[in-house]
């Protein structure tokens, strides 16, 4: 019987293997594929966030009470916010600062305040390390940087998260204003939870003075209470308020609010003990009215503003800062005035003693006036005093330094005058003084009905001098009204508009000081040409010449040349009685001799005028000066004389040699190898001397 053996091809060998190995691979594949659509131990696809649990001990700044126990509670959700702003900043200011992502608190209990966290990252990151970084921050802060708060650094624990039954947040932000947080799913980003967990309201209208809140809650004092002071409501006829740490300096990034409430139909009266801020940066905000209805009514910076006044019976105050300068701050109080009776001539008078009285500055124009009582700058613009007192102890308002070559208006408008039907007399004091001034007028602005009538009942134009100048108007009867100073500006910097002492009587003016008289516009002088106009051949008794149009400014590529001479055998001695060009740019070149290559006796540019004197060794001195496109200073100023031998010392006697410096020594110590004059001169060309010898 015979037998069969099947066997395979190498080919159909081949060819099996591969069929195999790609079946495993897609098997694998296939395996990969489920595995990444099932959610990972976040319950998150696809993301590789590490989520942590965490703890630390507050013990210090909060105390513990039942009301923490809640999570919809307002206290609960003041002190949480202020931990986890705590704990990102500290990690925003760390090594980890890519890495982390959000923070939220899950429980407060007692033992001081024992504080539980959930802490996410991107990645895993070292616990220790996480640990440690939270821990140097809170050392290396003090109390008031972390918001009063004070942390056990020693009991930080941080742990992998093993109870994930409360979700982290996704949310990359941290939490960028004062407000509380709310738990998850009750509102939408923008809105806040009312204490009755069910009410939402904008966070814009937490702590604005105003109830949204069906329950009140959004103007808890617990809630909204400032960091600076730790006020926020501010009730009574009096009370204060101040920036953080004052009189330390505030903090970076402060912001601070308190709403001030007094007697219905009275004016709020703010006094500055002390106000030092950084200039148009940190500043305080002063608003007529609360809640989304506020107007404002001053921005203050700088110095001190003095009185202020709020014709509302109820007032927003703000307080920002930035991250840089921190100065003193302020200090104030306040206090309720009844202002029901005030005359038209109280509602006008200011001196600007104690501040702006009741005048207002207009925020929609291109800047506020600056109450001062300092010279302004650059010179030759503005008041050197005021006019009040004559003198620097008493304040004046002036209109803000503006560089720039489109017009500016600057306003400052008194509040509404009752209607009165017999004539007023208006009188003001102006300061109207530099060459780029522009216009000063004062307007009446009245509202017959829904659109206000303007008119012009005063208006002066140019530059008056640095004077105080009289000025004034009658006003007949009119319906409810406001006076508008309006100073206008143009290219330049010599523009500075001040004011003072504004007041209003009864009855129509009376002839004041004779009208004051324009300082004429000075006509542009003729070119000057690159020559200077020369060149000048100087002898004496002409001997004293300047830079064209000195001490003003020269001209551009100037390329001047002046030739000083004095009889044969004589020389001549210059001396600049004032030296002033632009550095580097612009130079004046002395040569001993007519002939371009005549021996330099100095280049010479800047502030700093050639000293000592220059001599020349012959009877002539040419000058020249030399200017580029741009850059210019007063120009210079010189004079020379001529004589025989001048600035030389007297010849040696024979058989001695005399050094540059006019000692004398013995000719065998010239070339001698040895330094016998103080300026070496001596032992200079000697090579010549010892060819000639040869």
């Amino acid at each position: 019987m015979s037998q069969w053996k099947s066997r395979y091809s190498s080919t159909e060998a081949l060819l099996t293997s591969l069929c195999t190995a790609l079946l495993l691979v897609c098997a694998g594949l296939l395996t990969i594929s489920w595995l990444a659509l099932q959610p990972n131990k976040h319950g998150q696809s696809g993301e590789s966030n590490a989520v942590f649990s965490g703890s630390l001990v507050i013990t210090k700044g909060a105390v513990f009470t039942d009301q923490l126990r809640n999570k919809t509670s307002l206290q609960f959700k003041s002190l949480a916010f202020d931990v986890e702003h705590l704990v990102s900043v500290a990690y925003d200011r760390s090594s980890l600062s890519y890495d982390f992502k959000s923070c939220e608190v899950l429980a407060f209990s007692n033992g001081s305040v024992v504080v539980s966290l959930g802490i996410q990252f991107r990645q895993n990151v070292d616990i220790d390390q996480a640990v440690q970084q939270l821990a140097a921050w809170l050392q290396n802060v003090g109390e008031g940087a972390s918001g009063g708060l004070v942390i056990d650094s020693n009991s930080i624990q941080i742990t992998v998260k093993d109870d994930l039954t409360t979700a982290m947040p996704t949310a990359t932000s941290r939490p960028t204003t004062e407000m509380a947080s709310t738990p998850s799913g009750i509102c939408p980003p923008s809105q806040m939870a009312c204490g009755d967990g069910s009410t939402c309201v904008p966070k814009a209208q937490f702590c604005d003075g105003s109830n949204d809140c069906p329950d009140g809650s959004d103007e808890n004092t617990a809630l909204c209470a400032t960091k600076c002071d730790g006020q926020f409501l501010l009730l009574g006829p009096t009370g204060f308020f101040h920036s953080e740490n004052f009189p330390l300096p505030y903090s970076n990034g402060s912001l601070c609010r308190w709403i001030i409430k007094v007697q219905k139909g009275w004016c709020i009266r703010i006094d500055f003990q002390s106000f030092r801020t950084e200039e148009d940066i940190d500043a305080l905000k002063l608003y007529e009215g609360i809640g989304q209805m506020k107007k404002l009514s001053y921005t203050l910076s700088g110095s001190s503003p003095g009185t202020v006044w709020l014709m509302s019976d109820q007032a927003t105050v703000e307080f920002y800062s930035d991250d840089f300068v921190n100065l003193q701050g302020f200090n104030a109080s306040y206090s309720a005035e009844n202002l029901r009776n005030l005359s038209n001539a109280e509602r006008i008078f200011c001196s600007f003693e104690d501040g702006l009285c009741f005048w207002r500055q207009n925020p929609e124009e291109d800047g506020d006036f600056i109450r001062t009582n300092s010279p302004t700058l650059p010179p030759l613009t503005g008041p050197t005093f005021d006019h009040t007192f004559g003198n620097l102890s008493g304040y004046y308002i002036v209109t803000p330094p503006s560089p720039g070559q489109w017009e500016k208006t600057f306003q400052i408008h008194s509040i509404p005058l009752t209607p009165f039907n017999e004539s007023l007399c208006l009188s003001f004091w102006y300061h109207m003084f530099g060459e780029d001034v522009r216009r000063l007028r004062v307007l009446v602005v009245e509202w017959p009905s829904s659109e206000p009538v303007v008119t012009v009942v005063f208006q002066k134009e140019g530059n008056f001098g640095d004077n105080w100048n009289y000025g004034q108007i009658t006003l007949n009867g009119t319906d409810e009204a406001t006076v508008v100073f309006e100073a206008q500006k143009r290219g330049g910097m010599r523009n500075d508009i001040a004011l003072d002492d504004i007041a209003m009587t009864n009855g129509p003016c009376k002839d004041g000081p004779p009208e004051p008289t324009a300082v004429p516009t000075p006509t542009t002088p003729p070119p000057i040409p690159p020559d200077c106009g020369g060149p000048f051949d100087l002898w004496e008794p002409n001997s004293t010449f300047s830079s064209p149009n000195y001490p003003h400014s020269y001209a551009a590529n100037a390329n001047c040349l002046w030739t000083l001479n004095a009889r044969e055998g004589w020389n001549i001695q210059l001396h600049f009685l004032d030296f002033d060009v632009e550095a580097t740019y612009d130079v004046v070149e002395v040569r001993d001799g007519k002939e371009p290559d005549s021996e330099l006796l100095g280049v010479f540019t800047g502030s700093d005028a050639p000293s000592p004197d220059l001599i020349s060794t012959t009877n002539c001195i040419t000058l020249w000066f030399y200017s580029d496109s741009s850059g210019h200073g007063r120009g210079f100023k010189a004079n020379f004389t001529s004589g025989f031998m001048l600035g030389m010392p007297k010849p040696c006697a024979a058989g001695q040699y005399q050094c540059q410096t006019g000692e004398c020594i013995p000719d065998s110590s010239q070339c001698n190898g040895h330094l016998d004059c103080a300026d070496a001169s001596d032992e200079a060309d000697c090579g010549e001397l010892l060819l000639l010898s040869l």
